[in-house]
């Protein structure tokens, strides 16, 4: 206490400044952990009390840590020096902390919770003369305060959070939101009033849009190719055409009828059970049902009886 009665009014000045640094706010995020140090402490502890805005918020009598009110099953006292752990901070954890400790209070220390900033976008107003490129987030009283910050051609500064810009200004934007626990960018975005760079997105925009139209032709074409192969290869699909012919092969169904000279033809498979040969010079001759008409030499040689025969050439 000499000291301060030698000089007097310096001592004072000296208390107010010590407190002034002890009271000064300090900025966490919310979900954080903060730590509150009573600063140094000497010899054992017996009994260590934490108030939050001159409520009992934490404290330790020797034999049980406490914590109280919304601080309940988030805090801990380390007894063997006092410090007082908060974890997954909210918003209401802010305010002015004290600590006593056997009696005596030896630190304050005050805290602000705040949010984090969320990722911001740019958007763009253009004339034919210039822009107006505006860097907007969601931007909320528990975030503040916030600031804004433009980075042209990978230059960062300071700035409003609009940005008048022309065609000379630059080429490559991005704006910045920060306030005093995080930082957030939003994607580059190209000078609009540079036509260089509408060019190149109008061309990609055509190079997609043709190679998509070629590939849906591509793949009708391929479909279409595959459906008559298929029809061709399984002519049972279509007994209405009877007389047509697939990738060489002819299936021909003969019945002459009652000593008349009419003939049909038929493509059918299976054949139904029994069989007989085919006259000199033909293929294989199953018996089937009658079909369609045709004429010919073919009919004349088997109008004899009542056979009814599908040929099958194997030209293929």
């Amino acid at each position: 206490m000499q000291p301060c009665s030698k000089w007097g009014g310096s001592c004072n000045l000296l208390y107010l400044i010590l407190l002034y640094r002890a009271a000064a706010t300090i900025y966490m995020k919310q979900g954080a952990t903060v730590v509150l140090s009573p600063g140094p402490v000497t010899g054992p502890l017996g009994y260590v009390k934490w108030t939050h805005d001159g409520n009992i918020a934490a404290h330790w009598r020797g034999y049980e840590i406490t914590c109280f009110q919304q601080f309940e099953g988030r805090c801990h006292i380390n007894t063997e020096n006092g410090t007082l752990t908060i974890n997954n901070l909210i918003l209401k954890d802010s305010g002015t902390y004290r600590v006593k400790i056997d009696g005596v209070i030896t630190d304050v220390t005050k805290f602000k919770v705040i949010s984090p900033v969320l990722k911001p976008r740019i958007s763009s107003e253009c004339n034919s003369v210039n822009c107006t490129l505006t860097c907007e987030s969601n931007i909320t009283e528990d975030m503040e305060p916030v600031w804004f910050f433009w980075t042209i051609d990978g230059v960062q500064r300071p700035g409003p959070k609009d940005l008048i810009i022309t065609k000379e200004t630059g080429r490559d934007f991005s704006c910045t939101v920060k306030n005093n626990v995080s930082s957030e960018d939003s994607t580059d975005m190209k000078n609009p009033l540079d036509t260089g760079n509408n060019k190149i997105i109008i061309f990609i925009i055509i190079i997609i849009i043709a190679c998509t139209v070629g590939g849906l032709l591509c793949l009708g074409l391929v479909l279409v190719g595959y459906f008559c192969w298929y029809k061709c290869r399984n002519p049972e699909h279509n007994p209405e055409d009877p007389s047509r012919e697939c990738l060489g092969a002819k299936m021909l169904e003969m019945a002459p009828l009652n000593g008349e000279k009419d003939c049909f033809t038929r493509a059918r498979h299976p054949p139904p059970a029994g069989q007989t040969d085919a006259p000199r010079g033909f293929p294989r001759a199953e018996v089937l049902g009658p079909s369609s008409w045709i004429s010919g030499s073919l009919c004349e040689e088997l109008i004899s009886g009542d056979l009814r025969m599908t040929f099958t050439s194997t030209n293929s």
